[in-house]
């Protein structure tokens, strides 16, 4: 019967599949034997088996994710298996970086994402996210609400395997412009302009001036980002 010896203990392939080269003995010539090579699961394809000599075949597995895999050959009718899985999903970087504070769509770039979205769960902190999309195996794409703040944890589990990016984070504040100017002694109504101020009130904190703490801010209100 054939047995398969290296390589030893699981093989290990990135989600886009490749070739592996099977090292063990009782295979059988290439002119004589029948090979056939299958996996333990239906959606991971091998498209290329071949016995190169006693001791080695060469097959071509197909893309796909997770662990706990078996491939199995069948030579002239003696079988021979071994164990493989995929490389866990890493994230490298997202775009844009920082998040604008009103939200919008977000990019991921990094490697063994899959191509099933029914395989991949994603999430950003607390954050709500909707739209999530396998562009490939190294790009996803999704739909982030408005927010603000740093160190946030982006979590990607595919088919059981995680990985964790840190930190995301949405802009900081930019103030472009204060009215009225001056404002009068009496005081008054200030409005402040600018962007990333994000939706939330109850978040913003505005002083006047370290020189001005008689100063009293009152009715502060939040009319956009």
């Amino acid at each position: 019967a054939p047995i398969i010896l290296q390589p030893p203990p699981i093989i290990t392939i990135p989600s886009v599949g490749s070739v592996v080269t099977l090292i063990g003995s009782h295979f059988g010539s290439p002119s004589h034997a029948f090979l056939h090579a299958s996996s333990s699961s239906s959606l991971i394809n091998i498209t290329k088996a071949d016995i190169i000599d006693d001791s080695t075949i060469v097959v071509q597995i197909g893309r796909g994710t997770g662990v706990d895999h078996i491939i199995t050959i069948n030579v002239t009718g003696q079988v021979a298996s071994t164990k493989f899985q995929y490389e866990a999903p890493k994230i490298f970087s997202y775009e844009p970086n920082p998040m604008p504070t009103i939200g919008g769509l977000v990019t991921i770039h990094g490697v063994n994402f899959g191509y099933d979205i029914n395989q991949a769960s994603l999430s950003i902190a607390e954050l709500n996210i909707s739209n999530v999309k396998i562009i490939n195996d190294g790009v996803i794409t999704a739909k982030i609400q408005s927010n603000t703040g740093l160190h946030r944890n982006i979590t990607l589990t595919v088919n059981t395997q995680k990985t964790v990016f840190s930190p995301f984070r949405y802009m900081s504040p930019i103030i472009t412009a204060v009215k009225p100017q001056p404002l009068p002694a009496s005081g008054g109504r200030v409005t402040v302009l600018g962007s990333n101020f994000g939706p939330y009130l109850d978040r913003i904190q505005l002083n006047i001036g370290k020189h001005f703490s008689n100063l009293k801010i009152t009715n502060m209100v939040l009319v956009n980002d």
